[in-house]
């Protein structure tokens, strides 16, 4: 299995499955070979063949990284008093499935997942008055700075729930110079 380019190899998985650029008529996605292309670089052609050429490495093990928060949730009071039989009937009404350990409780409102103000003033003018289940439950995850798979239907929130914690993250960390 495995996805193809125009590459002698087959990429990852090695070859066989996946789409091959002679897979379909168009010769796939990207032009010239599969994802991405093959040797004519695809649909982007060499204008972003340099990118990146003027960064300077960075050393991993050097001990230079700058430490940096990831923790900015704070749990509400209100979902904090819950005992854990009404807890867990607040996860079953909302249908929230958890695997894993430490998982942070949900948030019952925007304002109690720990978003900035132009966030929160964002999802009122954009008619959102309370946060789904994905959104209830990933926030708190996502703004932890957790791993997360959240899966939920087409429509539920999902891209606000990583998006809005993502952009918390963003904005916390030191410029790179």
């Amino acid at each position: 299995g495995g996805f193809r380019g125009g590459r002698p190899g087959g990429g990852a998985g090695g070859g066989g499955g996946g789409f091959r650029g002679g897979d379909r008529p168009s010769g796939g996605f990207g032009g010239g070979g599969g994802f991405g292309g093959g040797a004519n670089r695809g649909s982007f052609g060499d204008r972003q063949a340099n990118n990146g050429a003027n960064l300077r490495s960075i050393k991993w093990t050097s001990g230079d990284l700058t430490p940096f928060e990831k923790n900015f949730y704070k749990p509400s009071e209100q979902i904090m008093a819950l005992s854990e039989t009404d807890f867990n009937a607040y996860l079953a009404k909302l249908e929230i499935t958890l695997k894993g350990r430490e998982i942070p409780r949900p948030c019952i409102t925007f304002g109690d997942c720990g978003l900035p103000d132009y966030i929160l003033e964002e999802t009122v003018k954009q008619g959102f008055t309370k946060p789904t289940a994905i959104q209830a439950q990933g926030m708190p995850i996502a703004m932890t700075g957790r791993d997360m798979v959240g899966i939920a239907q087409t429509g539920s929130g999902k891209t606000l729930a990583y998006v809005a914690p993502a952009l918390v993250h963003i904005q916390h960390q030191e410029t790179v110079h």
